[in-house]
């Protein structure tokens, strides 16, 4: 039962802040107490560090015929930890950060349902059964749609929201697949064990839900929530989806099927990457972040190697939480978001460090190159998103100069706390060549903009030249373009089935009827005749 100790402490959380809610009690005093009780969750799920592995089985909770691991069953141990301090790691800065949005929360029941999405996120990374994955997916997605959907006004943004579900619904029929045929084997698939036949399967499930294999965009960009519940049903959505991956090792591929499959998952990195480093803030550029970091994930997982899988997920969620709620900015304050830069580098003895050991290897020459400068367009990118004037810490009352600070400072803090005590031993220096280009070059790169260009009389001439350019490698790297062909499709069979609809509900529509009745009748009896 100490296994459902987060879960149930996040419900009681919940269930109280929508209690507070009704009593209409002060937005203030509702904060204070949201704050404490997730930083108290989060020293709870920490403290369980020491008292793993833990597991607790509901059997026979799916009474269909006698399928393999059909009971319910969930398990805190050295994978599901680290994610679990994770995701509770940023609960507790996305609500902390919120003493400087106060003005912008419509009511402090957003809270409520802040705890609610990552109670659902406990459960999926403590899932430990086939069944479990499943429900928590769908469970999952159908709450990013009702949110998302009742959030949103502009026809646009519904069709994205459409498109989005989708994608995933498709992931997700999709693993469903290959589970029918790891049961047509005879080889039920199984938590722990290596997927080897249906392993192609399930990495295009997975691959299709994060947007990386083939390159799309699950994601929608420009979502009113923002910050904060915004941010916060991205990472639940990114980390129900690495589970499988982690919970699931890909086994070995055939040598062609494995080189087709990372030269996909580099050009979907790359070109992520590129977007990433475009994007005009970092809000908009969120999608590219978590389709780009997910793709480092499941390189590495294509290599297996699933401790950089798990260090890469955990640099996604962690590292680009504290950019994404960065939203009051200073010049003291940049040094959080520098620091949180060092959690992607690779650099030596860093978290991310083992995870170069998953992208670096002895074969792929090219790809190893368009890695190490994939890798190096996201720290640019980062850097730059930092950087960009926004809204003054200044500006905002005193007391919210120490708390803010420290809803971002749990982030970072989290990751090297997981890197220092987990048991996974990945204390190591890592790829030393890759890890220094990839740090060195972007710091390079932005030092030159910064000194040579921004002042240079020749600036304004070359960005009249390249932004045009710029602007169509974007539209078209984007991939909006195959959403709007799709939907261009459907309507026009929408406007096709209208013209019937209005024909037969006409007046002449029971003429127009007889008339494909005889022409129906007169078939069917051309084909007897012949």
């Amino acid at each position: 039962m100490i296994t459902l100790i987060p879960i149930g402490f996040n419900l009681f959380a919940a269930v109280l802040i929508l209690v507070l809610t009704r009593i209409k009690a002060n937005i203030g005093r509702v904060w204070l107490i949201a704050s404490i009780l997730s930083l108290t969750n989060w020293g709870i799920i920490l403290g369980l560090r020491w008292l793993y592995p833990l597991q607790i089985k509901f059997p026979d909770w799916f009474p269909i015929g006698e399928i393999s691991q059909r009971g319910i069953t969930l398990q805190l141990d050295s994978v599901s930890w680290p994610l679990l301090l994770a995701l509770c790691a940023v609960q507790t800065a996305v609500i902390i950060t919120d003493s400087s949005r106060l003005d912008e929360i419509p009511s402090p029941v957003i809270w409520s349902g802040l705890y609610l999405v990552y109670t659902v996120g406990f459960l999926a990374v403590l899932s430990s059964s086939i069944i479990t994955i499943l429900l928590v997916w769908a469970l999952v997605d159908i709450i990013e749609f009702i949110i998302l959907i009742r959030n949103v006004i502009s026809d646009q943004k519904i069709n994205e929201i459409v498109v989005s579900f989708a994608v995933k619904i498709l992931g997700l029929s999709i693993f469903v697949f290959g589970l029918l045929i790891s049961y047509e084997q005879g080889t039920p698939l199984r938590i722990g064990q290596e997927a080897n036949s249906i392993g192609f399967i399930i990495l295009i499930a997975v691959g299709l839900r994060l947007g990386v294999i083939p390159f799309n965009l699950p994601f929608v960009s420009g979502s009113p929530i923002r910050r904060g519940l915004g941010n916060s049903i991205r990472m639940v959505s990114v980390v129900t989806s690495m589970v499988v991956l982690l919970r699931l090792p890909m086994g070995t591929f055939d040598e062609r099927v494995q080189s087709i499959l990372l030269t996909l998952t580099v050009v979907g990195i790359l070109f992520g990457a590129i977007m990433w480093y475009g994007s005009s803030s970092e809000l908009e550029g969120r999608p590219y972040w978590i389709v780009t970091m997910a793709g480092l994930a499941i390189y590495s997982s294509i290599n297996d190697n699933q401790i950089a899988t798990l260090a890469w997920t955990l640099a996604l969620i962690l590292s680009g939480s504290v950019l994404f709620l960065f939203s009051a900015r200073g010049r003291k304050l940049t040094v959080i978001p520098l620091l949180a830069v060092i959690g992607i580098t690779g650099l030596p003895f860093t978290p991310s460090a083992i995870g170069w050991q998953g992208l670096i290897t002895s074969g792929g020459i090219i790809r190893n190159i368009l890695l190490i400068l994939s890798v190096s367009i996201i720290i640019l990118g980062y850097l730059r998103h930092a950087t960009i004037a926004d809204i003054l810490l200044s500006q905002k009352e005193k007391w919210i100069w120490l708390t803010y600070p420290l809803g971002l400072f749990i982030l970072i803090l989290s990751q090297w706390l997981i890197f220092l005590i987990s048991d996974l031993n990945w204390y190591t220096s890592g790829i030393l060549f890759a890890s220094i280009v990839a740090f060195v070059l972007p710091l390079i790169i932005l030092f030159s903009i910064r000194k040579f260009l921004r002042d240079s009389e020749y600036t304004e001439f070359l960005q009249r030249i390249f932004k045009p350019i710029g602007n169509y490698i974007i539209k078209f790297l984007s991939f909006r373009w195959v959403y709007d062909l799709i939907w261009s499709f459907l309507g026009l069979f929408q406007r096709i089935v209208n013209v019937f609809t209005n024909i037969l509900e006409g007046q002449g529509g029971i003429l127009w009827v007889i008339v494909f009745l005889v022409m129906l009748i007169t078939l069917i009896i051309s084909g007897d005749l012949t």
